[in-house]
C-alpha cells in the first residue's frame, strides 16, 4: 500500500481543507507542537492555535499548512493508521516545519543553562522525535510566535538535550547508519499519551510500517521490533538491559547463582523483545559489526546469515552458543552465552545470558546473578561485591529505604506504570560483555564449546507459556501470589456492609475501605503491626493482625495475618477496649502465601465467638510484579483486597463462602 498517495492540506487563507494527490510534489508548511493538556484540541476542527499558525506561514507565502489537529480526521480509524503510516514522509516532504514552544517565552537565550527552551514540553514527547530528525528545516517558535531559532543554528544545544547526534540532525550522517539500539535510546525519556504510539511514532525512525491498532497496548510496541527484525539485519536491538563485564569468561561465570524461575519469568528481562522504548536506556553505545568480524574475533570459521523468524515457541535467532567447561560449576545450571554481531564503544561483544527451560524446547535470557549483591552503574553495567560489602549493603537497605523514599499517590504511581503494562519483579544481568580476546582463548582452549545453532527465545512476556499467562505467570501458580509486606490493604465495600449488618464496629478509622498501610519494620516486637479491632458484639472482640512476618528482618518479606480473640467479655457500656495482642507466632499457619488460594478459616476459641473468614486477593498490583523498584516510588508497596466474614458456627456447616 502506498501510504502517501494523498493527504489533507489546510488553505491559510481560507481555512477550508484540500486534498492533495501528490504530497512528494506540494510546497507546504508543517506544524510541530504539544497537543493541548486538556484534549480540545483533538478534532477534525479549527482552534486558536490552527489560527496563529496559518497566519504566521501565511506571512511566509505558504498557500497550505499541515497541522496534525485539524488535517487527520481521528473519528476514522482506517484515516488515522494511513495517517501514522504517512507521517514522517509527510514530513520529509514539507518545504519547513515550524516548531511551536507554547511554554519557552522568547526573553531567554536558549543556549543558556536552565533556559525554558531545554526544559520545553516538547523535547519529552514521542511523536514530536520524527518531526525533529525528518524535516530538511526546521524553525524554533515563541509562545507569541516570534522565532527563537533555527535547528541548524541550534544542533549542538539539541544534541545535549536529547542525545541526539548533531550529524543526524544536520543531516550530514544518514538515519539509517545509526544502530537500532541507539535510535531507540533517543525515545527512552519520552511519552505518548496512548501507550501504542511509544511504537507508532517510532515507525518511520526504522522504515518500516504496519496497521495501527489502538487498543493493543504494549503489544504495538512488540509489533514494532517484529518489523524491524525481519528488514534490519542490526541485532544491537537485542541488546538491552543491565550488562555484566567478564574479565575471565569461565571464573566470572563460576561465580553465578540461578535465580527462582517464578521469578524470572515475571521479569522483562526473560524475553527476547523488551516492553517499551524505556528499556533501552543503556543501549546507546551499540553498533553493529559485521559477521566476518564477529567470527574473526571469536576465532572461528566465517559465519552464515542468521536465522530470525517467529514461532509460536519465540523467535527462532540462530546464535553462536559458548557452553562452559564441563568442569565449571555452572555447568549443572545449563548457562549458555548466545553472542552477537555487534560491540559496544569500548569494543567488547554483548552475549545473551540463557539458558534452557524446565521443558528444554525454548531458552529463557538472564535468570543468573552473582552470589552476593551487585551494584548497577549508570551506563548499565553490574558490579558484584565481595561478601562482607555485600552484607553491610543489605543490612543498610531498609533504613535507606525507608528514608529516601518520596510519597506519591496511588493515581500517580499506577499512570507512572502504565496501567496495561504491570511492572516487573526484578531486571536480572541479561547481557555478558565479553572481551574478544579473553573469549576468543576460552574457544581456543576448548574448541567444541561453541556451536553455531538455533534457539527459541520467547519474545514476549505473555508469550512464557504454550498455555494462557497471567502477568507472567503460569495459570497453575495463580493461587501462589507471594503475597509480601509492606503493603496496603483495602476491604471492599459490600465487606464493610456486611461487618455493619452484624454490628461489627472498628478502633481505626477506614475511608473509602483503605486502611493504614502495613508498613516497613524497625525491629520485632518494638515493631507495633496495623492492627484491625473487630467488636462484634458485647461478649466477643476478634483482633485481626496483620504485619511483616515478625520472624523476617529484611525489607520486603512474607505477610503474616493472625487473628486472636479477647475473652474479657466487656460490657455493652465499655466501649471498644484497647487489646494487647498476644498470640504465638506460627509462620507455617499464618503466612498468607500459605493458604489455599489466599483465604482462611479462623475458629472462635469458646462456645458462642464466630469464626472469623478471611479472604486476601491482589487489588491492583501484583506484588511480585511490582518489586522493589515500585516500593521506592509508590512506600506503600504493592496492595491487596481484605475480605472478612463473621460466621456463626452453628451456622457454618463446615462452609464458608463469602456472600
Amino acid at each position: 500500500m502506498d501510504y502517501t498517495e494523498y493527504m489533507w492540506l489546510l488553505n491559510t487563507l481560507t481555512y477550508k481543507l484540500h486534498l492533495e494527490q501528490y504530497p512528494s510534489r506540494a510546497v507546504y508548511a508543517i506544524l510541530s507542537h504539544v497537543w493541548d493538556r486538556t484534549g480540545a484540541e483533538q478534532t477534525f476542527q479549527l482552534s486558536a492555535k490552527i489560527v496563529r499558525c496559518c497566519q504566521y506561514a501565511r506571512s511566509k507565502g505558504f498557500v497550505f499548512v499541515w497541522i496534525d489537529t485539524c488535517c487527520i480526521d481521528k473519528t476514522s480509524s482506517a484515516e488515522l493508521s494511513e495517517a501514522i503510516n504517512s507521517m514522517f514522509d509527510w514530513y520529509s516532504f514539507a518545504t519547513v516545519c515550524y516548531v511551536y514552544l507554547d511554554d519557552v517565552p522568547d526573553s531567554m537565550s536558549p543556549r543558556a543553562e536552565g533556559s525554558s527552551f531545554r526544559y520545553s514540553a516538547w523535547f519529552t514527547r514521542g511523536w514530536t522525535l520524527q518531526e525533529l530528525i525528518v524535516p530538511h528545516r526546521n524553525i524554533f517558535l515563541s509562545q507569541d510566535w516570534s522565532m527563537i531559532g533555527t535547528k541548524v543554528a541550534l544542533a549542538n544545544v539539541i544534541e545535549t538535550i536529547t542525545g541526539i547526534d548533531s550529524a543526524v540532525l544536520l543531516r550530514t550522517r544518514p538515519l539509517h547508519a545509526v544502530s537500532v539500539a541507539r535510535r531507540m535510546s533517543w525515545a527512552v525519556h519520552r511519552y505518548t499519551t496512548r501507550i501504542e504510539d511509544e511504537a507508532y511514532c517510532l515507525m518511520g525512525i526504522f522504515g518500516v510500517r504496519f496497521p495501527a491498532v489502538y487498543g493493543e497496548g504494549s503489544q504495538a510496541f512488540v509489533r514494532l521490533q517484529e518489523e524491524i527484525m525481519k528488514r534490519l539485519p542490526d541485532q544491537s536491538l537485542l541488546a538491552w538491559g543491565h550488562m555484566w563485564p567478564l574479565h575471565s569468561v569461565e571464573d566470572d561465570l563460576a561465580s553465578l547463582k540461578k535465580a527462582p524461575v517464578g521469578e524470572l519469568r515475571a521479569s522483562k528481562s526473560a524475553y527476547l523483545f523488551p516492553s517499551s522504548p524505556a528499556d533501552f536506556q543503556y543501549s546507546a553505545g551499540f553498533s553493529p559489526i559485521p559477521l566476518s568480524t564477529l567470527a574473526s574475533r571469536l576465532g572461528v570459521a566465517p559465519l552464515d546469515p542468521p536465522v530470525c523468524l517467529p514461532t509460536s515457541y519465540g523467535i527462532r535467532v540462530t546464535l553462536p552458543i559458548y557452553t562452559p567447561p564441563a568442569s565449571s560449576a555452572v555447568e549443572v545450571t545449563g548457562i549458555r552465552l548466545g553472542a552477537l554481531a555487534c560491540e559496544d564503544a569500548q569494543g567488547r561483544i554483548p552475549a545473551l545470558i540463557v539458558y534452557p527451560d524446565e521443558s528444554n524446547s525454548t531458552y529463557l535470557v538472564g535468570g543468573f546473578e552473582p552470589l552476593h549483591s551487585y551494584l548497577c552503574r549508570w551506563d548499565g553495567t553490574i558490579e558484584p561485591l565481595e561478601q562482607s560489602a555485600s552484607e553491610a549493603l543489605d543490612a543498610s537497605l531498609p533504613a535507606r529505604r525507608s528514608t529516601c523514599r518520596r510519597s506519591i499517590s496511588r493515581l500517580e504511581w499506577m499512570l507512572n506504570a502504565r496501567a496495561t503494562e504491570v511492572r516487573h519483579s526484578r531486571m536480572y544481568p541479561r547481557l555478558a560483555l565479553l572481551e574478544p580476546s579473553a573469549l576468543r582463548n576460552a574457544i581456543a582452549r576448548r574448541p567444541d564449546s561453541l556451536v553455531v545453532r538455533d534457539v527459541y527465545i520467547p519474545y514476549r512476556r505473555l508469550q512464557a507459556e504454550s498455555h494462557m499467562t497471567v502477568l507472567g505467570r503460569p495459570t497453575a501458580d495463580i493461587g501462589k501470589l507471594e503475597f509480601t509486606a509492606p503493603c496496603s490493604i483495602t476491604l471492599p465495600r459490600w465487606t464493610l456492609a456486611h461487618l455493619e449488618e452484624r454490628g461489627v464496629q472498628f478502633d481505626v478509622d477506614i475511608q473509602g475501605g483503605e486502611m493504614m498501610p502495613v508498613p516497613v519494620p524497625g525491629s520485632w516486637p518494638d515493631y507495633l503491626p496495623f492492627r484491625l479491632v473487630l467488636r462484634h458484639s458485647a461478649a466477643s472482640t476478634a483482633v485481626v493482625t496483620i504485619s511483616h512476618c515478625p520472624n523476617v528482618t529484611e525489607y520486603r518479606a512474607p505477610l503474616h495475618l493472625a487473628v486472636s480473640w479477647n475473652q474479657d467479655r466487656p460490657s455493652p457500656d465499655a466501649g471498644i477496649p484497647q487489646v494487647q495482642v498476644t498470640h504465638d507466632v506460627d509462620c507455617a499457619k499464618d503466612h498468607v502465601d500459605a493458604w489455599p488460594s489466599g483465604r482462611k478459616r479462623f475458629e472462635g476459641p469458646l462456645e458462642g465467638l464466630p469464626d472469623v473468614i478471611a479472604q486476601l486477593s491482589v487489588w491492583d498490583v501484583d506484588p511480585l510484579s511490582a518489586g522493589l523498584d515500585a516500593f521506592e516510588e509508590y512506600p506503600d508497596g504493592a496492595c491487596y483486597s481484605l475480605e472478612i466474614q463473621f460466621e456463626d458456627r452453628a451456622s457454618a456447616h463446615g462452609t464458608s463462602e463469602m456472600p
